[in-house]
């Protein structure tokens, strides 16, 4: 198992460790449907572990989007979102019909707040979380929602957009 952790009688990366299977409910058509998808401690975990700070060098601001694009552009977990978009197309071909699936499974997920905080000096931040955790915990504020479906449209090739209402916050 070099450079892989084994479980049962395979050899896996630790990011596909303690499988679970979580329900993921859309409507399409008027329609409710519903599909299981696995997911993985070991990538919730190695997502949530990783710093929620970017390093920059000498005048540069860091902007609220540098954060967003960070995490929609992480490989990891790229990889262990990209069988749920594979799963949506092998739905249906028709890209309306994709669409139209990813944006009902993430309406679908729950509103919930989980409550990730990390200390700066006596100060503890809350922070937002990785668009799979969202998957993996099954809950989501409504930010990390956005994130997520961002993230499925895009790899379904659609255009996307993020918007941030400074007076609301949101």
């Amino acid at each position: 198992c070099n450079g892989l952790v084994k479980e049962g009688e395979s050899c896996v990366s630790v990011l596909h460790t303690n499988e679970k299977e979580i329900t993921l409910k859309y409507i399409l058509r008027g329609e409710e449907k519903e599909f299981n998808f696995s997911v993985y401690e070991g990538g919730a975990n190695y997502l949530s572990s990783k710093f929620n700070f970017i390093d920059y060098q000498g005048s540069e601001v860091p902007f609220r989007a540098d954060f967003k694009l960070r995490k929609l552009n992480d490989e990891k977990q790229r990889d262990l979102l990209m069988p749920l978009v594979l799963k949506i197309q092998n739905f249906t071909k028709d890209k309306e019909e994709q669409a139209r699936i990813a944006i009902s499974i993430v309406q679908n997920i729950p509103w919930g707040w989980a409550d990730r905080t990390f200390k700066f000096g006596e100060t503890e931040i809350n922070y937002t979380r990785y668009p799979y955790d969202i998957l993996y915990d099954n809950e989501g504020v409504c930010g990390e929602k956005s994130e997520l479906l961002v993230f499925l449209l895009r790899e379904l090739k659609y255009g996307v957009a993020l918007f941030y209402h400074s007076e609301e916050n949101h």
